[in-house]
């Protein structure tokens, strides 16, 4: 019996979340694999740092034309739901979780803290936090050309790295992953540096 990825259960996994924006994002996700005719329950193959292994994907509400509309703009959906995986799969795998959504234009998407170091107060109290990690996301619909998740790893990393040893960032010497996922295949790879 394969592991289970339950889209519903995300914002227990990405506490920095609301319960709104955790819905939302699991919906991104959930639209994403139905257009490419992927069912609740669909097998996902995951590869996480250095563990592979093929989980099942699911979610409770039935994806119909309504929430396909809602979800209309394929470059914000397949980003918000390659993060409602990406988060579950790191949660799931390495025991981390997202505790904070970082600022735009700094390299990563979220900060990573170990799941049994976390606290409601450090949650509503971001400076308490000793991060161990950040995380990069992204997602694609449908591979075309170039445009495959080892291309994106690799150019999220050499973006990444660039970015670290041109600033004096807090996240210089933090370990990093990146993370992809396609919901064509559908797969996800996250690598760690």
């Amino acid at each position: 019996m394969s592991r289970r990825i339950d889209l519903d259960s995300l914002q227990t996994h990405a506490p920095t979340l609301t319960q709104a924006v955790a819905d939302y994002f699991a919906e991104a996700a959930a639209v994403s694999l139905d257009r490419q005719n992927h069912l609740t329950g669909t097998q996902l193959a995951v590869e996480c740092d250095t563990k592979s292994e093929t989980v099942q994907v699911s979610w409770a509400s039935p994806v119909t034309n309504h929430t396909r509309n809602a979800h209309g703009d394929d470059q914000v959906r397949v980003g918000n739901g390659a993060c409602a995986i990406s988060l579950l799969v790191i949660s799931e795998l390495e025991g981390l979780r997202a505790v904070r959504q970082s600022l735009k234009w700094n390299g990563v998407d979220y900060f990573l803290s170990p799941a049994d170091q976390i606290t409601t107060a450090d949650i509503n109290n971001p400076l308490l936090f000793n991060y161990s990690a950040v995380v990069e996301i992204s997602g694609i619909q449908e591979p075309r050309g170039t445009n495959t998740v080892d291309y994106r790893i690799n150019k999220k990393v050499r973006r990444v790295e660039v970015y670290k040893q041109s600033s004096k960032h807090q996240t210089v010497d933090i370990t990093s992953y990146y993370s992809v996922v396609d919901f064509d295949q559908p797969r996800s790879k996250t690598v760690r540096k």
